[in-house]
């Protein structure tokens, strides 16, 4: 479904999205309307925006931004949504890295600091962990953590 088309659906239950956020949402969504609504409704775009804005400019100082923002994530979204935002995320990191032309300079820079091969791997590890999360009752806030350090750069333990 392209960005018009989206978009329409969108409109159709009631749900107006700034242009601006428009492309995130199908990217995080994985283009499911239904998945949209519900991001959008949670506020999983600015969630999205402060996390990739940290992310991208990621420094030891900035580790306990990091931090509280995992917390209030983890509290404001289910991990259900979380994990679709972070696999939305990654998907798209892994095709910029693979050479698809994208827009968003965020990611761009992201995929950059990798190879394609690192990202592939990554993926595999990620949907372990995240899978795993539920499951071992592991803490999903230190489990959003370990996975944006990844994705900003760092070695992480999974």
């Amino acid at each position: 479904m392209n960005e018009q088309e989206f978009s329409s659906v969108l409109n159709a239950q009631n749900i107006y999205v700034k242009d601006s956020e428009l492309e995130d949402l199908q990217l995080l969504s994985g283009g499911a309307p239904g998945i949209a609504v519900e991001i959008h409704e949670k506020n999983g775009i600015k969630f999205y925006q402060e996390w990739m804005d940290l992310l991208i400019n990621i420094s030891p100082a900035q580790m306990e931004k990091l931090q509280t923002l995992c917390n209030n994530w983890n509290s404001k979204l289910d991990f259900a949504l979380m994990t679709q935002i972070i696999t939305g995320c990654l998907a798209r990191i892994i095709k910029i890295a693979a050479g698809e032309h994208s827009n968003n300079s965020q990611l761009q820079a992201l995929a950059r600091r990798q190879s394609v091969d690192y990202w592939l791997d990554f993926w595999e590890r990620t949907n372990k962990i995240l899978s795993d999360t539920p499951r071992l009752y592991l803490d999903s806030s230190q489990v959003l953590l370990e996975v944006s350090l990844g994705m900003a750069g760092y070695k992480v333990a999974f």
